[in-house]
């Protein structure tokens, strides 16, 4: 039996190992839509929009990788903040699957900043923003946290 759960254990660790892919994390405090370029069938393509939540990851390009390089873009709702680089390419205001060298009417361009995958087959790619939100904001709803603990502790029932 012990054998068994060996054998078990030994082929859920080898099945993780084939679930390559291109994660998009958002390590910002704020929600952002996020768009990728890659490599499919001799041309480029741009796709998006995913949403991620703060925390979030999600998987973009799913797959072992097989290119060593991917673009990404991404931007909080309203476009008030931008992760972006310095290669154009096409986005829309919806979801979309855009050919690289075909920017319509309905798109967009933006600049897209390049991943580097170093040749990995999977890969995980984090959006950051240390400067999004405002410190003194911070600090003060920090100040403030005791005395909101306190007063939900308080209104909680003590039984239900």
């Amino acid at each position: 039996m012990r054998l068994a759960i060996r054998i078990a254990i030994i082929a859920h660790i080898s099945c993780l190992g084939l679930l390559a892919e291109l994660n998009f994390c958002n390590s910002s405090p704020l929600t952002i839509e996020a768009a990728v370029g890659y490599p499919a069938g001799g041309q480029w393509f741009t796709e998006g929009w995913f949403s991620l939540a703060p925390g979030d990851c999600g998987v973009v390009v799913a797959g072992n990788l097989t290119n060593r390089y991917y673009y990404a873009y991404a931007q909080t709702a309203g476009g008030r903040i931008h992760w972006n680089g310095e290669l154009p390419m096409c986005t829309a205001g919806s979801a979309f699957r855009i050919p690289h060298a075909i920017c319509t009417a309905d798109s967009q361009r933006q600049d897209f900043s390049k991943i580097d995958t170093g040749g990995a087959a999977s890969f995980d790619y984090s959006f950051s923003c240390p400067d999004c939100l405002d410190q003194s904001l911070v600090s003060a709803v920090r100040q403030y946290v005791p005395y909101l603990e306190q007063l939900a502790d308080a209104q909680a029932p003590l039984s239900y």
